[in-house]
């Protein structure tokens, strides 16, 4: 009986000992689970575990390659084709003034033509006649300027040779009376005559293409000095004649020296006439 009793405590103890690495192997591995009494351990794994073995497969082994194939370098990258560089397109160099500026880019430039370069307007019938009048009168008007001036030099060679003529016939109380300049200052007179109405004429008779409103400027002074000019002409060519006629009487003196005052007053009058284009 004794012996039963000592064994019961023993047997308690022999369970608790066997139980106890059983239990720390479970906490330990949540895996493990103890098993009933008498059969083999046996270890249980999780479903996922499971189910992520099986995906997991067993890599082939490449097959050996053909001797007609040749193998493929894997450790090399493949080249890159050439390729041909394709050439630039050429561009024109454009000038500095053609380039738009930042402000017109901006939109700030209204500057602009939609319909591109407008071809220019052919002119009238009378827009051509009116340009050809006015080369005319260019023209004309050239001229009359140059023969203006020569007359302007013939008239100053009349009157000195007029004076020197005055002064053969009237200077002093006894004159020499010898009537050389005579003839050189009748051929002057005629001459400057001449050149004077052929000027007036080109001034007059020059085309007169448009509307030329009276003003006071230098075509007018031009125009009132001529016409004094033109007058004083007139009486000169009276005078030189009547004066010539009245050789050998008392008057011939007093006529001479009107002509003589008309022929320097007219030299002043085309001098001025010519100046006002002149200067």
């Amino acid at each position: 009986m004794n012996r039963l009793r000592l064994q019961g405590p023993v047997a308690l103890l022999l369970a608790l000992a066997l139980a106890a690495p059983g239990a720390a192997s479970a906490e330990a591995n949540p895996v493990r689970q103890l098993q009933p009494d008498g059969a083999a351990p046996e270890l249980q794994v999780l479903p996922g575990l499971v189910d992520a073995k099986k995906k997991k497969k067993k890599k082939k082994p490449a097959p050996p390659p053909d001797e007609g194939t040749p193998a493929p370098d894997l450790g090399s990258t493949p080249e890159a084709p050439e390729t041909t560089p394709t050439p630039a397109p050429e561009t024109t160099d454009v000038p500095p003034a053609a380039k738009p500026s930042p402000a017109s880019s901006a939109g700030g430039d209204m500057n602009f033509d939609l319909l591109g370069e407008t071809k220019p307007r052919e002119r009238t019938a009378a827009e051509l006649a009116i340009a050809q009048q006015a080369e005319v009168r260019r023209t004309t008007l050239t001229i009359h300027q140059t023969a203006g001036l020569a007359t302007l030099g013939l008239l100053a060679a009349t009157v000195l040779v007029g004076q020197f003529n005055y002064m053969d016939k009237f200077a002093g109380s006894a004159p020499s009376n010898s009537g050389k300049w005579e003839t050189t200052h009748s051929v002057l007179a005629f001459a400057t005559l001449g050149g004077f109405a052929a000027t007036g004429m080109l001034g007059l008779f020059a085309p007169v293409p448009y509307d030329k409103p009276v003003k006071a400027d230098t075509t007018l002074a031009h125009k009132l000095c001529m016409g004094a000019a033109t007058l004083g002409m007139m009486s000169e060519l009276g005078l030189g004649v009547y004066t010539a006629s009245r050789e050998g009487y008392g008057n011939q003196k007093s006529v001479a020296q009107a002509h003589q005052v008309i022929g320097f007053s007219t030299l002043v009058f085309m001098s001025a006439g010519a100046s006002a284009f002149l200067f």
